[in-house]
């Protein structure tokens, strides 16, 4: 869905809104699972051009800890809690602009995610939006 609010009298933005919704169930009988869900978010190449995300909020940016392992950087995606390695719950953004979303789904549950950014543009400019 897309929907376009010329914001006030004296503002001289556009904005143009996107709104996706992900339905994800898990077919499984027993047993939870982790699912990772990539959505690459638009990164604007120009200055007067701004890209929001404003659902999921809070969005986190993605603050992988790093450790060396035999001399190498390696990144790190989960956090320790008692012996068991679990992995960090929630929506961030990686450092290329796509939202990593983690979520714990339990057995035959159905789990919606919406996901919405806004884009901010002068009124005098026409946006396109593509893919490199």
């Amino acid at each position: 869905m897309e929907f376009v609010l010329l914001s006030g009298v004296f503002s001289n933005y556009n904005s143009t809104s996107t709104e996706q919704k992900i339905i994800v169930k898990s077919t499984k009988k027993s047993g939870p699972i982790y699912i990772t869900l990539y959505e690459p978010i638009p990164k604007s190449t120009n200055e007067r051009i701004k890209i929001r995300v404003t659902q999921p909020d809070p969005i986190k940016e993605k603050n992988s800890r790093k450790k060396k392992n035999d001399g190498n950087e390696e990144s790190e995606e989960v956090e320790k809690e008692g012996d068991d390695r679990t992995p960090k719950i929630g929506p961030f953004l990686d450092e290329k602009h796509n939202l990593m979303w983690i979520e714990n789904i339990q057995p035959e549950e159905e789990k919606e995610f919406i996901i919405k950014w806004a884009v901010d543009y002068p009124i005098d400019e026409k946006i396109q939006f593509f893919e490199k």
